[in-house]
């Protein structure tokens, strides 16, 4: 019997993001979706967005949402949100506070609550906020370093994740490892293959390595003439014109397509199921809620050796991993697994045993009960034992 059969809890969560984002609409929201709606069975929840077009003030399958900030553009949603989340922290009535933590916009939440706080870290940047952004990367590089000490409870996707999140913090800290999980729809889905490889991911350049990936398909497209590359990601991105110019300097015009953002299941479904393999190069990353569906399709993949992504495949056995920034590398993992249909079958039944240990139902119930912990904990006086 779950914790929440027996108690109910009020919880405020604080997450940028949102799965209608046309800015962002990333992992982070997918899980936020998927979590709170299973808890909200049990509990009273609002998460709290930042603005974008069309987004209203709603309940959806139990879940209230409110919105705040500006939507006229981007950087002024992100920054209103920041701005407006410290009167709603104080003024809302709630048991626990949760906070999407990330450098691109942190709340700071225990600074103004009263109330037990805990904060989901799906994503530390660090230095690459320098390395992509240069100056401008300053000061998410030092709101993240010092922001991410104010929080004693913290919930991370990996356990790469776990051991950085506890290096970077000079108390003592509690960190929760609960990975991310699959819709059991993509279990019953019979693998197919087409003439394509696939990516699915935030069309941003740097971070998630499209640089690497177009290079490294144009070496293998020549070999592999009836091969395509698919990209499926919000072509309304401002690196769209560096991708662009990328695949005209690599004479793939008429082999790489865009199929911009894709919202509904099926078509997305299908494309998986039907893809030789998906390709994730990313420079950074945590633990991509792709990896796991395409893995739950039957799928192999070929990815970064990174924290986050090895975490997920198994190297040699659910997919290849390869050196970051490495095109080279990563053209002949893909020549490998192009050449072998027998290697992709045998990683992509291997890769779908694997991620059945993965289901919305467990992640939302291990949640639920880290919510319970850290309610509880301070509620009864015991936070001030373990850190005093």
């Amino acid at each position: 019997m779950s914790i929440g059969a027996q108690w109910s809890m009020k919880i405020l969560h604080l997450i940028y993001d949102d799965i209608r984002n046309p800015w962002v609409g990333g992992g982070g929201a997918v899980r936020a979706q998927r979590v709170n709606r299973r808890l909200a069975q049990r509990h009273d929840i609002t998460v709290v967005t930042g603005n974008y077009p069309g987004a209203e003030d709603s309940t959806v399958e139990g879940v209230k949402y409110r919105r705040i900030g500006s939507c006229k553009s981007y950087d002024l949603s992100r920054i209103t949100y920041v701005l407006g989340a410290r009167e709603v922290i104080k003024s809302m009535t709630y048991d626990i506070l949760v906070e999407d933590f990330t450098a691109n916009s942190p709340c700071f939440s225990p600074l103004f609550s009263q109330k037990p706080v805990a904060a989901l870290v799906l994503n530390y940047y660090g230095v690459n906020s320098l390395r992509k952004r240069k100056i401008l990367g300053i000061a998410p590089f030092f709101l993240e370093k010092y922001g991410l000490r104010l929080f004693k409870h913290i919930i991370v996707e990996t356990e790469a994740m776990g051991r950085l999140i506890k290096s970077l913090i000079p108390h003592d800290v509690d960190v929760e490892v609960i990975p991310n999980g699959i819709d059991n729809r993509l279990f019953s889905i019979q693998p197919m293959e087409k003439d394509y490889i696939l990516f699915v991911g935030r069309l941003e350049v740097y971070q998630k390595g499209i640089d690497i990936l177009l290079d490294a398909f144009g070496i293998v497209a020549n070999r592999h003439p009836g091969v395509r590359l698919l990209i499926i990601g919000d072509t309304r991105h401002k690196d769209m014109p560096k991708i662009k110019r990328r695949v005209k300097m690599c004479n793939l015009k008429d082999r790489v397509h865009f199929l911009g953002r894709i919202m509904g299941n099926s078509t997305r479904d299908d494309l998986l199921a039907s893809c030789l393999f998906l390709c994730l190069p990313s420079r950074y990353d945590t633990m991509p809620i792709i990896s796991l569906e395409a893995a739950a399709c039957g799928k192999p993949i070929i990815a970064t050796d990174i924290p986050g992504l090895s975490d997920v495949i198994k190297d040699g056995r659910t997919g290849i991993l390869v050196p970051p920034e490495d095109q080279k590398a990563l053209a002949k993992a893909m020549d490998i697994l192009l050449r072998n249909r027998r290697l992709r079958r045998k990683m992509g039944k291997e890769a779908r045993a694997w991620a059945r240990m993965f289901s919305w139902d467990r992640i939302a119930e291990k949640q639920e009960e880290f919510y319970y912990r850290v309610w509880t904990q301070v509620k009864d006086g015991g936070l001030r034992q373990v850190y005093q």
